[in-house]
């Protein structure tokens, strides 16, 4: 069985499991998010992550230490995938309009999101909560 359709029947199965669509899955997703990303010389840098219908995404970053901020747009999508180790996960993938550079975060659950490696592992420091009103 090629991947693709590996993928495919993965995909259809955990819909028929858990009675959620990607869809429905993208519509749950839907909101602000908030929380801390590592960095390598600096405290952190503050996520403020919007997503929002038609798959656009507005995210503003700043340095916990420093007064630089960075502001960015793109399009975010959910995609099936494998981490390192060969585990399968459900990654949402934010493509920035004026980068090549993509942003990966694991799905943990409709209302967090948690930071992936190179190599899609999860960087534990780093969850963003999402913000229920």
């Amino acid at each position: 069985m090629s991947s693709t359709l590996m993928v495919s029947a993965m995909t259809l199965l955990f819909g028929l499991i858990t009675g959620c669509t990607m869809d429905n899955l993208s519509s749950q997703l839907i909101g602000h998010y908030s929380g801390i990303n590592p960095c390598n010389d600096c405290p952190g840098i503050l996520v403020d992550l919007k997503l929002k219908e038609k798959s656009q995404y507005h995210a503003t970053f700043k340095s916990m230490e420093q007064n630089i901020s960075n502001q960015e747009n793109g399009i975010w999508k959910i995609v099936n995938d494998e981490d390192a180790a060969g585990k399968r996960i459900q990654v949402l993938k934010l493509a920035p309009f004026k980068s090549s550079s993509n942003i990966l975060y694991l799905l943990k659950n409709n209302t967090t999101l948690q930071l992936l490696d190179s190599l899609k592992l999860p960087i534990e420091s780093s969850t963003l909560k999402k913000n229920v009103p």
